[in-house]
């Protein structure tokens, strides 16, 4: 055992503010564990959000784990040492209950390298009935569960707060009573909760799903959960550290849900129907961070249509409160919201064009244009603010080489206009392209769409990188093709890509020779374009989405050929 690795930690906890320290004197042990790094994990408001709303419990004991780092892994291995939690430094293997917070499909394998690591099996059907009770929940797992169905002993599909205290009750009512399996049959009963072993799929020969079938008197389709009033608790960031990504920043949720149903993005559909909080409900997790001199980082997928938004500006600006916005729609910029960015002293604002042609735009259902773009621009500029990120989308259907010129014309545009404001002031910031492959998404109008092959991917993310490398104050920053490879194998696969995920657990896994050696070709699942009435792994989800609405929005993207005028959106 590593010394050297607890001590670490003990360092890393007594730099926190707000972790739980509690004794395990008769309390149901919980590892909630983040399957990336500490950083990464501290900065994510749903996981630190299920840390608080399990040690509400006074009978729950709930610790934190994350996946080491490169240099951990190495003292790890060196020393014999398995994962443990944060707070006590217990092994992963000790607690009765591990829940993991899945965010991104890419995470997936460490998961299996976690579970490995700590000397449990990864692979559900391998476990004892004593091992530990596996659950999940998070964005990833409740687009589409199915590539961690082998794994994964029960999910929460959907939002948390409710269906976690359903879920406790259950376990407490059958804890010391019934193993692993005999609970995990039961607990179905709670609205939300997903059990693999309760299903079984079968196939065609062509390899596509022919049916999914619920065993034991299981659902047929299983209702993901969500909060009908958000005003009834807070959702904030109660735990800080100055090793998160986002240090500094008090994360409070201002809402759920986007009513802007882009095309290829599924938050506007999985957690419909948007949601707010109110601004009096907001106001003493706002006070929290102020009085901690924190700046606020205000969580919503399209802040802009907040509708106290400027109600909520003044307020912290009376009180020297400081924001940080997240990614900001450039249509919905309010002199409010731009008064308080300039008064907070934030330096950069993150806009999502996502498309360099106003043609691809209304392809994604964008309802703006290039000018919507520069006066955006200008607006910043007249507000003092310099800097601005700029997200790209690549390998978008229906996209062309000229539309990828677009996004290069379009970033010297903005740097023109910045330019050409900055000359009185005398300051110019960087604009920084963040530009990312197209991943077609589960339970997005885009869902039926095959993947743009890599070669492609790559071609144009260099063509993009090549002709603004020698703009003065442009950055490019871009994913890699291989990673968004595999990002859509994990999202849009089934149960026949666990063996993927399970090659994965290797540190430095070579791709390319396990995609060679495997009977199962991974393309089919990334690259073919799905048929109008394909059964998906993800369809026995109920998000209240008819299947056929999100079709009829994806047929309507032909209707964005040049030269044509956008209809509005009628999906949802």
């Amino acid at each position: 055992m590593s010394n050297r690795l607890y001590r670490a930690a003990r360092d890393r906890l007594a730099r926190e503010e707000g972790a739980f320290q509690k004794d395990w004197g008769g309390r149901i042990p919980i590892a909630l564990v983040y399957p990336n790094v500490y950083g990464v994990g501290m900065a994510n408001l749903g996981f630190l959000a299920v840390y608080g709303l399990l040690n509400r419990h006074p009978d729950v004991v709930c610790e934190r784990a994350f996946f080491p780092d490169g240099e951990e892994r190495k003292e790890m291995a060196r020393t014999g040492t398995r994962p443990f939690s944060l707070e006590t430094q217990k092994p992963l293997d000790a607690f009765e209950i591990i829940a993991f917070s899945l965010s991104y499909e890419n995470d997936y394998p460490n998961v299996a390298a976690l579970l490995s690591m700590a000397g449990i099996p990864a692979e559900r059907h391998h476990r004892t009935w004593d091992a530990p009770l596996l659950i999940a929940g998070g964005p990833a797992s409740f687009l589409n569960p199915e590539p961690m169905a082998g794994i994964i002993d029960l999910f929460v599909l959907g939002e948390a707060e409710e269906a976690l205290d359903e879920v406790l009750e259950q376990y407490r009512k059958r804890r010391g009573v019934d193993n692993r399996e005999a609970f995990v049959c039961e607990v179905p009963s709670v609205e939300g909760v997903y059990v693999p072993a309760l299903y079984e799929p079968h196939y065609e020969e062509d390899g596509t799903l022919a049916s999914f079938e619920p065993k034991r008197g299981a659902p047929e389709k299983v209702q993901r959960r969500w909060v009908r009033d958000l005003n009834r608790r807070s959702t904030e960031a109660t735990v800080f550290t100055p090793e998160a990504e986002l240090a500094g920043i008090h994360l409070v949720e201002v809402g759920r849900g986007c009513s802007r149903h882009c095309r290829f993005c599924s938050t506007g559909f999985i957690y419909r129907p948007v949601r707010y909080r109110n601004l009096e409900a907001l106001k003493s997790s706002l006070e929290a961070g102020i009085g901690k001199d924190r700046r606020l980082g205000l969580v919503c997928a399209s802040l802009g249509d907040y509708p106290e938004l400027d109600d909520l500006c003044e307020w912290l600006l009376e009180r020297g409160g400081k924001i940080s916005a997240p990614s900001l729609r450039l249509d919905m910029l309010s002199d409010r919201l731009l008064d308080a960015l300039q008064a907070s002293g934030q330096k950069t604002v993150t806009l999502a064009p996502e498309a360099g042609s106003d043609r691809m735009r209304r392809i994604l259902n964008k309802a703006f244009g290039d000018d919507d773009i520069l006066r955006a621009a200008d607006r910043l500029a007249e507000h003092g603010i310099f800097s601005m990120r700029l997200y790209f989308m690549v390998g978008l259907p229906g996209e062309g080489e000229e539309d990828v010129d677009a996004i290069i014309d379009l970033a010297k545009r903005v740097r023109h206009r910045f330019l050409r404001a900055a000359k009185d002031t005398r300051r110019m910031g960087e604009i920084t392209l963040s530009v990312n492959p197209f991943v077609p998404k589960p339970w997005s109008a885009f869902q039926w769409c095959g993947m743009a092959e890599q070669r492609v991917l790559t071609d144009r993310l260099k063509k993009i990188r090549r002709a603004l490398q020698k703009e003065p104050n442009i950055h490019v920053t871009h994913g890699l093709a291989k990673w968004a490879y595999l990002q859509a194998l994990f999202g849009r696969g089934d149960r026949r890509v666990l063996p993927f995920v399970l090659e994965g657990a290797v540190e430095d896994t070579d791709w390319k020779k396990v995609f060679r050696r495997t009977t199962l070709n991974p393309d089919f699942f990334v690259h073919r374009e799905r048929q109008r009435d394909e059964l998906f792994p993800w369809d026995f989800i109920d998000h209240g989405i008819p299947k056929e609405a999100l079709y009829r929005e994806y047929e309507r993207r032909v209707s964005c050929s040049p030269g044509t005028k956008p209809e509005e959106s009628t999906c949802c």
